[in-house]
């Protein structure tokens, strides 16, 4: 995003403006090998976020720790808050907890619908639910009532998915 906020001489209004090599689907930013360097490898932001959310937590073995989703915003005003620090190794436990607790209270993250009994949830959980299954917890709603969302309801919706950029301040 930083590398190519300014394009033909005007901000750019979303991720989708930034275009890979052919068009959106296909072959977006997200999936450009030559984006990130780690560890001497070349990986795209999709790899990454792969990568890191089979990443286990300490107490749990072999589980996949979906909070990870939430501190790998892709810069969208439909994501996850930002968190204004550095993540450490220290503090990694107690910042996925706070980052996972702030983001599930955005309304584009997830919405209650009490007149109707419909909860609506971020297209993110649609697109990760495989591995919101895998997790220790066993699926999206209880992972919610953990933080927070304390009522879902049986019918779910997804909810718009908005890829204009989060504002800079």
């Amino acid at each position: 995003i930083i590398r190519n906020f300014m394009k033909n001489g005007k901000k750019i209004e979303t991720i989708r403006d930034i275009r890979g090599r052919q068009d959106f689907d296909q072959n977006t930013v997200f999936k450009q090998k030559d984006f990130l360097r780690i560890a001497g490898e070349k990986l795209s932001f999709e790899q990454l976020e792969n990568r890191a959310v089979t990443v286990s937590p300490p107490n749990a073995p072999n589980i996949k720790d979906v909070r990870v989703l939430f501190a790998l915003s892709k810069g969208c005003n439909t994501c996850s808050v930002l968190l204004d620090e550095a993540y450490r190794e220290k503090k990694l436990e107690v910042q996925l907890n706070e980052i996972t607790r702030l983001s599930m209270r955005i309304p584009s993250m997830v919405s209650n619908d009490h007149v109707n009994k419909i909860t609506g949830l971020n297209q993110s959980f649609k697109w990760n639910k495989s591995i919101f299954d895998q997790t220790q917890i066993g699926g999206i709603a209880p992972f919610m009532q953990i933080y927070g969302i304390l009522r879902t309801y049986d019918t779910i919706t997804y909810l718009p998915f908005d890829w204009s950029l989060n504002d800079v301040l």
